[in-house]
């Protein structure tokens, strides 16, 4: 079991206290969430590659879908694979429509965007932290 990081952690609080503050910050809290996810993620999913993202994670789990699974079952009580985290990932980082400035779609993120981010990323936090995601072993033929 990966435990989760003090950085993780660290950034999910900070995460939380932006949106739920009496004076909330949406933006910054969401930002904060997605980083959240992001310091568990990248090193879970790609531990070779030292610039990914959020979006390299995404796309390597599209695209690698037979290399993992997680403990959530499937059809025919089979592990399942790694969409709904990949789903879930996905939603928060193509929400983050705040991440880039000068795109005539670039504004701050709202206040309920910012907290069903911050649940969202509590909740990828924890299963990439307790193995609910992980890569199939070599033995499966896979």
């Amino acid at each position: 079991m990966q435990e989760t990081t003090p950085t993780a952690a660290k950034l999910l609080a900070q995460a939380w206290y932006h949106a739920y503050r009496p004076d909330p910050d949406p933006t910054t809290a969401y930002r904060e969430a997605v980083r959240a996810v992001e310091e568990v993620a990248c090193p879970l999913v790609l531990p070779n590659n030292h610039k990914a993202t959020l979006g390299t994670v995404i796309a390597h789990l599209r695209d690698a879908v037979a290399k993992w699974e997680t403990v959530l079952f499937g059809t025919g009580a089979a592990p399942g694979g790694p969409e709904p985290v990949q789903e879930l990932m996905s939603r928060l980082w193509t929400g983050q429509v705040s991440r880039h400035g000068g795109s005539k779609n670039s504004c701050d993120q709202d206040q309920a965007e910012a907290e069903a981010a911050v649940h969202a990323a509590v909740l990828l936090v924890q299963w990439l932290s307790t193995d609910v995601l992980s890569r199939k072993s070599e033995g499966t033929g896979t």
